[in-house]
């Protein structure tokens, strides 16, 4: 049973193994008991609770979520006790916590207006985790034709600090982003933000024009 990405501190739709005893069978099969581990969790079993056994031909239901508690990849099993001739089996769980993206204000772009050249403007970018753990950001990275943005986590106001950032669960932190014109004409450019979210990186335009 595959769950996919699922956020952590979040709990993925349910997933339902179905378990059907073949026609010819002479006998009914009793399901002993049903058990998984963290951070699988049984949600309905129809398959331990029946009173007399799962008959010829029947079938019965057991229903799974899934809720990671920290980022990456999680295998796990779903363990049936039977009395069938095989009375142990094992389904594989898998599934994967991911965080989201962080949230920026401004939103997406950051627009400087017109700056004297030479001269410079900065603008503080704040940076939010919404996420249920820490959210790490690797490198913020400029990108301008004339190189004239710059960005800091330790200066001009900002908060963040230096790389790499941790920004604690629901909490925000600011970068400051300063453009120091070396032309008298637009200087667009854009910002990435690498990080251990899903996806790991995120792009804002930044614009601004040199006077």
């Amino acid at each position: 049973m595959g769950f996919g990405n699922t956020l952590v501190g979040q709990t993925s739709g349910p997933l339902t193994e179905t378990l059907t005893n073949p026609n010819g069978s002479p006998d009914a099969i009793t399901i002993n008991s049903v058990t998984t581990a963290p951070p699988f969790s049984i949600q309905s079993d129809g398959c331990s609770t029946l009173p007399s056994g799962l008959g010829a031909g029947a079938s019965c239901t057991i229903t799974v979520d899934f809720s990671p508690t920290a980022q990456g990849a999680v295998t796990g099993g779903l363990a049936i006790m039977s009395n069938a001739k095989t009375p142990s089996s094992t389904i594989t769980l898998k599934g994967t916590g991911t965080l989201s993206v962080p949230t920026f204000n401004p939103p997406s772009s950051i627009n400087f207006g017109t700056v004297t050249h030479n001269e410079f403007s900065t603008v503080l970018l704040t940076v939010a985790n919404g996420n249920a753990t820490g959210l790490t950001i690797t490198a913020i990275t400029p990108t301008n034709v004339n190189n004239d943005y710059t960005v800091s986590g330790t200066s001009s106001g900002a908060t963040c600090g230096a790389l790499p950032i941790t920004i604690p669960s629901n909490m925000s932190c600011t970068v400051a982003v300063t453009l120091t014109p070396t032309v008298t004409t637009t200087d667009n450019g854009s910002l990435t933000f690498t990080d251990n979210a899903s996806p790991p990186t995120q792009k804002l335009g930044l614009f601004g024009r040199g006077n």
